[in-house]
């Protein structure tokens, strides 16, 4: 296609009168008002202020030499918002106030810091259930369900929603109920949100969202009208001030701004400079088109995606801050593309995801091809559902994962139906299951080279499928399963623990393997790896996954069977990234307890660093000059990740000696969890 060749400046600003032209002397009003004029060739420029849009469209085609650029004006903020704001609060009583709302309400913010929604018990327990039944939609309680609880919602039980953890899927799952028998204290859910996961006498729930629920400031419950059209929103608030600030996430199902337009791809525009914040569903999505680059933008605080595109090809996604999400950015259907130089943390779900055809059905949409994921620093992911810092799946081809750092998640990398990848230079820490899981026999055809991994709960590799070829890589705490058709060799392992495997073999039968030259002897592989310490600068000496439990206070954790050994008094711990280091008083009973306590019970398993005797939480994996690791291997390769990660935990990802992400503003610092006090959405994921 042939566009004609244009150059103007289009300029809105929030605080302009109506009518304007664009010019710089008469901006627009509106960011939807500048979107109807853009051809190829133009660049919006928006003012600083907060833009409450949503649904705006941008479908104009350009081509390389006469692109589009959409820009937040330099040094200024640009924000928008698809918060709603609440404004006419009325008191109610014993210090709580409420207000009508005209649609649903599934969360509250003051600022851009999510508060807590009632719950039951309030002392943050969670409680046993049994009986779950999925044809009738019923649990009940395993202990004696208190009276004065049973009765409360059974006269009005149509707000309460039963927030639920299963063990076996180890995900968070949630059941509007409809109704309780308080003779045996038995729940109705409803039908269309019913968990099914939920099989085991270890499954527990919450109960949340009434409002006898709120006991405490910080605290809100939602109960909707008879008539289904809105409803009446109840908050505690710790102050006078916090009802000035208070806002929610519109549950309609739009992203706030979306490149695409039916018939024709929307090509060659840039998006830079934009904070996209408080959506119902995503922030920004692309779809249908092709060489968009997504450039110096924050995306935080929306129910969905921060950032999804689908159908495209070549979506450039560039130092870029992605935080508090639902799920932080996904590609879905896309041929061609670069993530490169991200932090993307904190987020209630997976960070990243690459994905073939998400629609799961047989030809349902293409499959993704050739992106490359670099140098972006993704951590933090273990807060709710089944988490991953990153995650591919249904038909993934020619994927490139290089020089990022993996820092704390459910699992760091989950793959499936993902093949011919390159996975070289990173490092990956601190995994609540197996650092990588190529999953379902169906991820084949990788090469693993050059990383640094290990800090895991159970194992690095969980690796099912054909054709990998293992070298170079310092490998901290151990392997995986050596399946026949893998390639190991030139690697250095860290022994950790009594329970250090080197190798573990399924045939004739499960085998493990606890030194090089067992492991050798029995599959071939390893010949010309090492064993020992690398001696890094600044690294925990264990990694483990304490539990919690309702007999548990929050000076103790439960350590798992056979890690006793890894904790003794006087330790320094720290518990979920939490950046705290923590004295170990006792090891007691299986259980370590230590100062200071946490501030509440863990809300799903500890994730814990014991740093020893170290002064700082931070990273440093550097190779002391006396490290056998230090030398190249005999194939002249070096042993491990060369990734200046201290420098990534300081925002320079790209190694250019400076911050390279956007600096955050006060009240998006303000509204990073405590992932030991996490503030608990009343859904699971």
């Amino acid at each position: 296609m042939c566009v004609s060749v244009h150059a103007t400046e289009h300029f809105v600003d929030s605080q302009a009168a109506e009518g304007g032209d664009g010019s710089k002397e008469h901006p627009y009003k509106t960011i939807a008002e500048a979107l109807k004029s853009i051809i190829a060739g133009d660049t919006l420029t928006i003012k600083g202020g907060t833009y409450y849009e949503s649904k705006l469209t941008l479908g104009a085609v350009a081509e390389a030499d006469v692109p589009i650029v959409i820009q937040g004006a330099a040094g200024e903020r640009v924000i928008i918002s698809g918060f709603t704001p609440i404004v006419d609060w009325q008191a109610d009583k014993d210090g709580i106030f409420k207000a009508r709302t005209e649609v649903r309400v599934n969360d509250l913010f003051v600022d851009y810091v999510p508060q807590q929604c009632g719950f039951w018990p309030e002392d943050g327990t969670r409680r046993y259930l049994v009986n779950a039944d999925k044809e009738a939609f019923t649990f009940a309680d395993r202990d004696e369900l208190p009276t004065a609880i049973a009765d409360v919602i059974a006269k009005n039980p149509a707000s309460v929603v039963a927030v639920m953890f299963s063990t076996t899927a180890n995900t968070f799952m949630d059941t509007q109920v409809t109704a309780l028998n308080a003779a045996t204290k038995t729940f109705t859910g409803s039908k269309g949100g019913w968990p099914t996961y939920l099989t085991k006498e270890t499954d527990r729930y919450t109960l949340m969202n009434h409002p006898s629920f709120i006991k405490k400031p910080g605290q809100w419950a939602w109960v909707g009208d008879s008539e289904g059209t809105g409803g009446t929103i109840y908050f505690l608030p710790n102050n006078s001030d916090d009802l000035k600030k208070t806002q929610y996430r519109n549950p309609a199902h739009q992203p706030l701004m979306h490149i695409s337009r039916y018939g024709h791809t929307p090509s060659y525009i840039t998006v830079r400079n934009i904070e996209f914040t408080g959506s119902g569903n995503l922030g920004l999505q692309v779809s249908g088109s092709a060489d968009i680059t997504i450039d110096s933008c924050i995306f935080h605080s929306n129910f969905g995606n921060g950032f999804f595109a689908r159908n495209s090809k070549n979506i450039t996604f560039k130092n870029n801050v992605v935080l508090f999400n639902g799920n932080g950015a996904s590609y879905a259907s896309t041929e061609g593309g670069l993530v490169e130089g991200n932090e993307i943390a904190w987020n209630l779900v997976d960070g990243l995801v690459i994905a073939g055809n998400v629609s799961g059905r047989e030809g349902g949409e293409p499959e993704s091809r050739d992106i490359t994921v670099r140098r972006n620093f993704l951590r933090s992911h273990f807060l709710q559902a089944h988490p991953d810092n990153m995650q591919t799946y249904r038909g993934v081809h020619g994927l490139t994962i290089e020089e990022n750092f993996f820092l704390l998640g459910g699992q760091q990398l989950m793959t499936e139906q993902t093949y011919g990848v390159t996975f070289k230079n990173n490092v990956m820490a601190g995994s609540g299951a197996a650092s990588i899981i190529a999953g379902h026999n169906s991820s084949d055809g990788w090469e693993i080279s050059g990383n640094t991994l290990g800090w895991s709960h159970y194992a690095i590799f969980n690796l099912t499928g054909e054709n990998y070829k293992i070298t170079n890589n310092i490998l901290w705490g151990g392997s995986a399963n050596h399946i026949e058709t893998f390639t190991w060799n030139y690697n250095f392992y860290v022994p950790v623990g009594e329970k250090f495997v080197v190798a573990r073999v399924t045939k004739p039968k499960w085998t493990n393997f606890a030194t090089l030259a067992e492991a050798t002897a029995a599959t071939g592989q390893d010949a010309d790896s090492l064993m020992g310490d690398p001696k890094f600068k600044n690294a925990p000496a264990t990694f483990s996954v304490l539990g919690g439990g309702d007999d548990d206070t929050p000076d103790f954790l439960t350590i798992p069977k056979g890690s006793d050994s890894e904790f003794q008094t006087g330790d320094k711990i720290e518990i979920n990234g939490d950046g705290k280091l923590r004295t170990v008083t006792a090891i007691e009973n299986g259980k370590v307890r230590f100062t200071p306590a946490l501030p509440t019970l863990p809300f799903r398993g500890a994730y814990t660093f014991n740093w020893k005797q170290a002064d700082s939480t931070t990273f440093d994996l550097t190779i002391a000059a006396d490290s056998p690791a230090k030398e190249k291997a005999t194939n002249g390769q070096p042993f491990g990740s060369q990734l200046d990660i201290v420098a990534m935990q300081k925002g320079d990802l790209l190694g250019s000696g400076k911050r390279t992400i956007p600096v955050l503003a006060e009240d998006i610092l303000a509204a990073f969890p405590d992932p030991n006090n996490i503030v608990v959405p009343p859904y699971g994921r």
